[in-house]
C-alpha cells in the first residue's frame, strides 16, 4: 500500500494487524529547480519524485522504482481540461465522467479557481510524465502508454496488447 511518507506512520497503525498490507512510504516532494544528478540521487533514495498532478503520474513513477524494465499503461487519458467550461453565472465547471458510470450520473462539478489554474495544473500533470520518462530511460526502464485515447506524448506507444 503506497502512501506519502507524511502519512505512513498513520497507515502502519491502521494496518497493524493485517499481515496481508504492507505500507511502503515514499518521497513526493518536489524537487523540480535541483540539478539532475542530485535530483536522481534523491529519487533513487525515495525521498522525491517529479511534481505529480495524478495518482497516475505517481503510480508510474513507483513502478520505476520497483524496478520493473517495462512498465505499460492502460488508461492514460489525461484529457479532463477537454471538459472545461464556464457556465453562464461565470462559474468554472467540468464535464465530469467516468467509464464506470452511466451517463445520467455524468456531474459538471465547481472547480475551485480559473480556468488558466485549472489549465496550468493540467500542463503539470502533463510534463510530469516527461520528467518521469527521462528518469526511467536514465535507469534503462522503458515506459509505454497503451491508451487508445490520450494526450500523453511523453511515452512510446504500444498497441498491440
Amino acid at each position: 500500500f503506497f502512501v506519502p511518507a507524511s502519512t505512513e506512520k498513520f497507515f502502519m497503525k491502521l494496518f497493524k494487524d493485517n499481515n496481508n498490507i504492507k505500507v511502503v512510504g515514499f518521497g513526493n516532494y518536489n524537487i523540480d529547480m535541483v540539478w539532475s544528478k542530485l535530483k536522481y540521487k534523491l529519487f533513487n533514495k525515495n525521498l522525491a519524485m517529479p511534481r505529480v498532478r495524478t495518482v497516475l503520474n505517481a503510480a508510474i513513477f513507483l513502478s520505476v522504482e520497483m524496478g520493473y524494465k517495462e512498465v505499460c499503461v492502460l488508461g492514460l487519458n489525461n484529457d479532463w481540461f477537454k471538459n472545461i467550461f464556464v457556465d453562464k453565472d461565470n462559474v468554472v465547471r467540468i464535464f465530469d465522467t467516468h467509464f464506470y458510470e452511466s451517463a445520467e450520473n455524468d456531474k459538471m462539478p465547481v472547480i475551485e479557481g480559473t480556468v488558466h489554474e485549472e489549465l496550468i495544473s493540467s500542463a503539470i500533470a502533463l510534463e510530469s510524465h516527461h520528467r518521469i520518462n527521462e528518469y526511467a530511460e536514465n535507469k534503462g526502464v522503458a515506459i509505454y502508454n497503451a491508451s487508445s485515447s490520450s494526450m500523453v506524448d511523453a511515452y512510446k506507444r504500444k498497441y498491440d496488447i
